[in-house]
């Protein structure tokens, strides 16, 4: 019995000197980790898994350290191992999850994260890394919950308190938003990202002066690049005239000019940035400068941006005959203008001639995502990641890629920097040209262009006829409500409201004496505030017969579009899906064509359709023509005729598909595409 425990006793004596002395390697490990000494550090954790192979620390730290040196296939093992070795470990669960989200391996990222929230429930730094993978996956509620945990554990987390106001503000709920912002500045008031923010919340809301307050507040505790470009691009919501519009547009410029050679950085844009110039669409001007030189600021401040999908450097035009691979990118494939303006087109090609791939950006899909969904080969949800969404398009191999929108909102303007398809084009559901250097075409129409209309696109234009992506005709989902009489519609948001058409609504309201001039509510009530202050300047005696609907589910919007007498179609940025919806139940859009499509789409349907009664070539003709439809019930009633008797050929799915299927053909064999 004695002898039999020698050997038991020697063998704990060699284990525990074993143990003091990877002790000891690991303390001097660290050390040298504290000191700089990256590669001694490397070599003494290296010692250690001579010893113990499966040392949860040392895996731990090479995994760190690699990761940190670029060695990411490296990165991953080691620390793959050390979860293996330490199930339990919630702090190399963590570092896993974080390491696979900025690899882009979301669905992983999430796994990891989700363990190491279970080991370490009460861990608010986990909780954060964890919210920050759910709004990545777009799993918006999830984060959102998710961050009010962390902040319950630590209120004092500036970093958590940001990004809640992030996701509140990605699910609408602005105001919600901007108090995350202020409760984040309250912590700290020198944290940058929240400085950002609330100036972005100032800007939304249309208060514009005190956003660049903001910004300017902002940039003087940290002059990043980030906030040095949003303060660049403010612009007004609801201008006050043509002069401010004017004015802002020259600070742009020359703000962005300012910027052309400072050294800056931006690493990841959408959520640095993460906005768009989108209203500079609105002021009835040519873009094409502008949004060129924003485009070229990007692309040299954000490396992430230029990205090239590896089959893009050996694809040869045509070279297969074969079926094209097409994708359509959105993060509006849902009952949304763009989702609606789209669905026909995609379907319709999907099957012909080319595999149609749907790529959602969308944070929920419904009704319309499913039908998109049974009709392409199949709908891929993108992560709100750019490395990760570029690399699942580069994945696909496509041969053609469609941007439905851009410009609508961050995710996708920014995946549109990369070269995911050897011809990649932008669709009209922002009907502005991009200025994007990897945009190769711009898919608009022949009824709606100007000539000449080449000059204010950066891209080729490519011109189809009728409207590009027409609609299924609605008038049989809904029973035609009777006419409500002298009750002018003008369905639009209220951001189209350029200040040139104050004095055409004053001008029919004077002369309608008894009519009254219906919109809709502001997304956002400041908006109405404000563009009722506008006209509380311009047009204060008719004010009081502008009124404003609320927000209404689709049936009761078209019923209304139905029952109006007229609808005003708005100068400078005319009605889309709306305008074919009018249309479809006879209903007359007066229309002034402008200098640019996003100015000439009423005036392309009715050209389309050939009916032209409506359409006005000057500011006294757009008044006449509204007075005489509300004043003159025998000519609106002829009016109306007309549009029924020729409207059916506006909604013309099969050309329009026809027509795209054309397009793609000719421009994967090199041709001329217009």
């Amino acid at each position: 019995m004695a002898a039999g425990g020698r050997p038991l006793r020697r063998f704990r004596r060699i284990w525990s000197r074993l143990m003091a002395d990877i002790s000891r390697l690991i303390e001097g490990a660290l050390d040298y980790h504290l000191s700089g000494d990256e590669a001694a550090s490397r070599d003494a954790f290296l010692s250690v898994l001579q010893s113990d192979p499966r040392n949860v620390t040392a895996l731990h730290h090479l995994g760190i350290m690699a990761f940190q040196a670029g060695q990411e296939s490296d990165a991953i093992n080691y620390l793959k191992s050390a979860a293996s070795a330490g199930p339990d470990r919630d702090d190399v669960m963590a570092d896993i999850g974080v390491m696979l989200r900025c690899l882009g391996d979301l669905t992983q990222a999430e796994t990891y994260l989700e363990r190491a929230c279970r080991l370490a429930p009460k861990n608010a730094a986990h909780l954060y890394n964890f919210g920050l993978v759910l709004g990545d996956l777009n799993k918006l509620s999830e984060s959102e919950a998710v961050y009010r945990v962390a902040l319950r554990l630590d209120p004092y987390h500036t970093g958590a308190r940001n990004n809640l106001g992030n996701i509140l503000k990605r699910q609408a709920r602005h105001g919600e938003a901007y108090q995350a912002y202020r409760e984040a500045l309250i912590v700290d008031p020198d944290y940058t990202p929240a400085l950002r923010n609330i100036a972005d919340a100032l800007e939304q809301s249309g208060e514009v002066e005190k956003a660049g307050k903001a910004y300017v507040n902002a940039t003087r505790i940290r002059s990043d690049g980030a906030t040095l470009i949003r303060d660049a691009l403010l612009l007004p919501v609801i201008p006050e005239s043509r002069g401010q519009i004017e004015d802002y547009r020259a600070r742009m410029e020359e703000k962005l000019e300012q910027l052309k050679d400072q050294s800056l950085r931006i690493d990841d844009p959408v959520y640095e940035v993460g906005a768009t110039n989108f209203m500079l669409a609105y002021h009835g001007l040519n873009d094409r400068s502008l949004q060129t030189k924003v485009a070229d600021l990007y692309r040299r401040v954000a490396p992430s941006l230029t990205f090239g999908a590896p089959h893009c450097r050996d694809w040869l035009a045509g070279m297969d005959g074969g079926f094209l691979r097409v994708g359509f990118v959105s993060s509006f494939f849902i009952e949304h203008t763009v989702g609606r303006l789209m669905e026909g087109v995609i379907t319709g090609v999907s099957g012909r001639h080319a595999e149609v791939i749907v790529y959602t950006a969308a944070s929920a899909g419904d009704q319309l995502t499913a039908r998109l969904g049974r009709s392409a080969s199949k709908i891929v949800q993108l992560p709100r990641r750019l490395e990760a969404a570029q690399q699942i398009i580069a994945d696909d191999e496509l041969d053609i890629l469609y941007f439905c929108d851009i410009g609508m909102e961050p995710f996708t303007y920014f995946l549109s920097f990369a070269r995911l398809a050897p011809i990649q084009c932008a669709g009209w559901g922002h009907p502005v040209t991009t200025g994007i250097s990897t945009i190769d075409y711009f898919v608009s129409s022949r009824t709606m262009e100007p000539t000449s209309a080449d000059e204010a696109y950066s891209e080729n234009l490519v011109q189809i006829d009728g409207i590009p992506t027409p609609i299924r005709n609605p008038a049989g989902y809904i029973t035609a409500p009777h006419r409500k009489e002298e009750k002018i519609l003008c369905p639009q948001s209220l951001f189209k409201f350029h200040p040139d058409f104050d004095n055409l609504i004053g001008s029919i309201l004077r002369a309608c004496p008894r009519a009254e001039l219906l919109l809709l509510q502001g997304s956002r009530p400041e908006w109405t505030g404000l563009l009722e202050g506008r006209f509380r300047k311009t047009i204060p005696d008719v004010i009081d017969r502008i009124g404003y609907l609320p927000r209404m589910r689709r049936q009761e919007f078209l019923s209304t579009l139905a029952a109006a007498p007229l609808v005003l179609d708005t100068p400078h940025y005319s009605g889309g899906l709306t305008t074919q919806e009018a249309l479809a139940f006879g209903t007359p859009v007066v229309t002034l064509p402008g200098e640019f499509l996003r100015g000439r789409v009423t005036h392309g349907a009715y050209k389309k359709v050939g009916f032209m009664a409506c359409v006005a070539d000057s500011s006294e003709a757009y008044v006449d023509t509204a007075v005489q439809l509300v004043q003159d019930p025998e000519y609106e009633r002829d009016v109306r005729s007309g549009i029924l008797e020729t409207v059916p050929a506006l909604f013309n799915v099969s050309g329009s598909v026809r027509e795209h299927l054309e397009f793609f053909e000719r421009a994967s064999v090199g041709e001329n595409s217009d």
